[in-house]
């Protein structure tokens, strides 16, 4: 079993409730927004103190944290070491899920957190909080999965990067001015400049043109650039 089999079933749990769900944002395993409400989920195969730990961290930042695991054998549940753990996990205000695999899979609320009110000061959280949502916010869908490592994850600054090159792919060399203006975000003239995933090569003035690695990782990506396809190119401009 792998953390990334919870996934599938938390992400159903939360979307039934309204919110929007998406994996692995900033260092959360996975964020829910409805409106100004977030909600965190931490999950291990076990439930052990390097999870608790784990959620104890997110509770600095945001109010409503749940940590999740699979659902324990039944008599597992009522041995007095796990019951203690429990009380631990109450004690800390934390909500519990437990993912049950078994046939189709179904994630359960075993208990909801209480809101959490203390942390880093209040400047500092809401500027975190802010770059977490715009992180959320910049990502056109749910292309991560919990529990998959965190390396091949996709977040907004590599969209944008994929976006851009697509654009040099479709038409070729062309000023990062131009690119901006047709829709690939404020970060087009760093990404471009500062290159960091070798994607692209400058051949003029302001001009860049797309590389074999970037071409690959357009191919690598292909479920990513579909949808910023229907967005970003339905039209031509």
């Amino acid at each position: 079993m792998k953390e990334s089999d919870l996934y599938p079933h938390i992400k159903k749990f939360l979307l039934e409730q309204g919110y929007d769900v998406k994996a692995e944002i900033k260092d959360c395993d996975v964020m829910a927004i409805k409106e100004n409400t977030i909600v965190v989920v931490e999950m291990k195969t076990n439930l052990n103190l390097a999870l608790l730990g784990q959620a104890v961290e997110r509770q600095l930042l945001y109010e409503i944290v749940y940590i999740a695991v699979p659902k324990p054998p039944y008599k597992k549940r009522f041995k007095s070491q796990y019951k203690r753990t429990i009380r631990l996990v109450k004690r800390l205000s934390l909500g519990l899920l437990y993912v049950d695999l078994k046939g189709e899979g179904v994630c359960i609320e075993e208990f909801p957190p209480t809101i959490f009110k203390y942390g880093i000061r209040k400047s500092r959280k809401e500027k975190l909080r802010e770059k977490a949502v715009k992180e959320f916010d910049g990502l056109s869908g749910d292309y991560n999965i919990g529990g998959i490592s965190k390396t091949k994850r996709m977040t907004a600054y590599k969209e944008t990067a994929l976006s851009i090159a697509m654009y040099l792919d479709t038409y070729g060399p062309t000023k990062a001015s131009v690119v901006r203006e047709f829709g690939c975000g404020e970060k087009t003239y760093t990404i471009l400049y500062k290159n960091y995933y070798g994607w692209f090569e400058k051949v003029g003035n302001g001009i860049y043109k797309i590389t074999e690695e970037g071409r690959h990782a357009l191919n690598e990506n292909s479920n990513v650039c579909t949808t910023l396809k229907k967005t970003m190119f339905s039209n031509d401009k």
